[in-house]
C-alpha cells in the first residue's frame, strides 16, 4: 500500500460501540461497531482487552481496504463472565496509530443454581446464605446486611407483578451484585459499589444476591416504585418436611418433587433411602447439604 511520506496525522473520529452501546449481553457473541476517518486513508484496526496501545507493526491487526471514511461491523466473542472491556485501536498506511476507544459491556449468562423455594426470614434485614434460605421481602423498606461470611453468598427475593417497574438500588463494598428473574434466570449483575437496575413487565420472583468480597462486608439496598405481592405462604409450607429414610433400598421412602427434606440418619452402620418417580420429559436438579460421609443417586 502507498502512502505520503509526510503523512503524521493519525486516524481521527474514531468511534467504537459493542452491540450498539447495550449494558449487557446474554451471549458471549458480540456485535462491534467500528468508525474512523484519516486524510490518506485507515488501513486497520487492532481490538484487544488490554489498554496498552499497540505498536503499527505488531501481529494481530485486521487489515481493510484503505478509506478515508472507514466503518464496519465485526463479530466478536467476550472473554469472561461479568464486566468485559473491549478496545480498539486505528491506522493509516504510515503506521499512524490513533489513540484507543473503548467500550463495556457486562456478559451475563443463565445460572441453573438457584432452585425457587425459598425458606428463610420473612421481611429481615438477615440474608439468607443459601438460595434455599433466601430472606423474603414483603417491602421495599432500605435495609443494611452484614455479609459475615467470605465464602458464602447472600440471598433476598420478593415477588413482582407485571403491572408495576421496580428499582433496585444497592451500595457497600461486595464483590458481586446479581439480579434474577425467577430461580435461574440471571437479569442482571454488576461489580459496581453504588448503582441501580429496574425491572417491569414480570410476574414473578426477584431474587437478590450478594457476593461479598471480604468477611463483614456490609450493603445496603431498597426497592421503590412498585408494590411487593405475596403469595408464598404454600411455598413455605414445601420448606424442611421432616422424613425419616429406610434402611433398605427395597423400602425407599417416598418424596414429591418441588420440596426441601429433612432426615435424621440414626445410625452410621445403616445407609438411608430415599426414591422418586422422574418422568422422561422432564429435567429434575438433586441438590443436598448436610454432613453424610457419601451421596449417591441410582437410575433405578
Amino acid at each position: 500500500v502507498s502512502y505520503d511520506s509526510t503523512d503524521t496525522t493519525v486516524p481521527t473520529n474514531y468511534n467504537f460501540s459493542i452491540n450498539n452501546g447495550a449494558s449487557t449481553a446474554a451471549s458471549t457473541s458480540v456485535t462491534l461497531s467500528l468508525s474512523a476517518s484519516d486524510d490518506f486513508g485507515v488501513t486497520g484496526y487492532y481490538l484487544s482487552t488490554s489498554s496498552s496501545t499497540p505498536p503499527s507493526t505488531a501481529s494481530g491487526w485486521s487489515t481493510v481496504t484503505s478509506s478515508t471514511s472507514f466503518s464496519i461491523s465485526d463479530n466478536y466473542t467476550l472473554t469472561s463472565l461479568g464486566l468485559n472491556t473491549v478496545y480498539v485501536w486505528y491506522k493509516d498506511a504510515a503506521g499512524n496509530v490513533s489513540s484507543s476507544a473503548s467500550d463495556t459491556i457486562i456478559y451475563s449468562s443463565s445460572d441453573t443454581s438457584i432452585p425457587n423455594i425459598y425458606c428463610g426470614l420473612s421481611d429481615s434485614s438477615t440474608a439468607g446464605n443459601t438460595s434455599l434460605s433466601a430472606t423474603k421481602l414483603t417491602s421495599g423498606t432500605t435495609r443494611t446486611a452484614t455479609l459475615s461470611s467470605s465464602t458464602n453468598n447472600y440471598y433476598f427475593f420478593f415477588t413482582a407483578t407485571s403491572s408495576s417497574t421496580y428499582t433496585i438500588s444497592w451500595s457497600g463494598n461486595a464483590w458481586e451484585y446479581s439480579i434474577y428473574k425467577g430461580a435461574g434466570n440471571r437479569y442482571y449483575y454488576s461489580y459496581s459499589d453504588d448503582e441501580n437496575t429496574s425491572i417491569s413487565n414480570y410476574t414473578g420472583d426477584v431474587i437478590i444476591k450478594f457476593d461479598p468480597d471480604n468477611s463483614g462486608d456490609q450493603v445496603s439496598f431498597s426497592i421503590t416504585g412498585g408494590t411487593i405481592i405475596d403469595y408464598h405462604t404454600s411455598k413455605n409450607s414445601n420448606c424442611q418436611v421432616s422424613i425419616d429414610g429406610a434402611t433398605t433400598s427395597s423400602s425407599a421412602a417416598a418424596l414429591d418433587t418441588g420440596k426441601i427434606y429433612r432426615s435424621n440418619l440414626y445410625s452410621w452402620s445403616n445407609n438411608y433411602y430415599y426414591k422418586f418417580t422422574a418422568a422422561s420429559d422432564s429435567v429434575y436438579g438433586i441438590t443436598w447439604s448436610g454432613n453424610a460421609s457419601a451421596y449417591t443417586i441410582f437410575k433405578g
